[in-house]
């Protein structure tokens, strides 16, 4: 029993003797360039949306409710189109959106985004 009691205070020191921490005074981010030092082409596009004209017109003797959405279902435009008449609008998107859905009279089509 004594030698237990011996033996545990023993091992206690070794246990802390033997936890080394490494105390490296490396830097956790490199340093930066400044603003100024930065290069950017002339060519970029800083814009993150996109102006697109939509025009549609019903072939339906009825009016209908349009919507004009993302491919996540996202609703960018609601409207009442009505019979024979031209719908013009403008939307404002992403500029990485390529195409957007229509859904209108219950069905829902994808439409390539053009110039």
């Amino acid at each position: 029993m004594k030698k237990t009691i011996l033996f545990l205070p023993v091992l206690l020191i070794l246990l802390l003797a033997s936890c080394n921490k490494d105390f490296d005074t490396k830097p956790i981010n490199p340093p930066s360039n400044s603003m100024s030092d930065l290069v950017i082409s002339p060519e970029f596009n800083w814009k993150t949306t996109k102006d697109i004209n939509v025009k549609l017109k019903s072939s339906s003797n009825q009016n209908h409710v349009v919507y004009i959405k993302s491919l996540e279902g996202d609703i960018y435009q609601k409207s009442l189109l009505k019979s024979n008449v031209i719908y013009y609008t403008k939307i404002t998107i992403p500029t990485y959106v390529t195409e957007v859905k229509l859904t209108f009279d219950g069905s829902t089509v994808k439409v390539p985004i053009t110039d």
